[in-house]
């Protein structure tokens, strides 16, 4: 299991999860849930933070445990499905592919340097930190024991 954590979305529902969409302009799908990894160095509010980019207002908590693609580096993206966009020469992996044999990505905090502005291959330019995106609301359920999550996190 992976302790997960989803900032600004209010309370968490399966039910509101949208099917995972590609988007042949950008490298990031449509649908799913984006969050981080509970006491991971490099995450959302982090980010968020150091960029001054928002507040980030409320979040919550949730287990997962799935089919699980990691992503540590450009090389663990080159045998999966991609699409090319519909702009320039910009390659981004089949999300929907993707979500019929997986429930999540895991883009770790070295696979995001890895896979931002590669010389070849699909570009993850754009996910910006270490990243769990939830494909399946099956996978997930929510946490209400988060002082449990948090006892052994820095």
């Amino acid at each position: 299991m992976i302790e997960l954590i989803c900032y600004d979305c209010g309370k968490f529902n399966k039910r509101r999860m949208r099917p995972v969409v590609n988007s042949p302009e950008w490298c990031k799908p449509k649908g799913g849930l984006w969050t981080s990894p509970v006491g991971c160095e490099e995450s959302w509010a982090a980010w968020c933070e150091s960029e001054a980019f928002r507040k980030l207002e409320t979040s919550f908590y949730l287990l997962y445990g799935g089919r699980t693609l990691v992503i540590d580096s450009q090389e663990d993206l080159i045998p999966h499905a991609v699409i090319e966009s519909s702009y320039g020469r910009k390659m981004f992996m089949d999300y929907e592919a993707l979500s019929k044999e997986f429930d999540a990505i895991h883009l770790t905090a070295a696979g995001q340097w890895s896979t931002r502005l590669p010389d070849h291959g699909p570009d993850l330019y754009g996910w910006d930190v270490e990243t769990v995106f939830v494909m399946n609301p099956d996978s997930v359920s929510e946490c209400q024991d988060v002082g449990a999550l948090l006892e052994d996190k820095p």
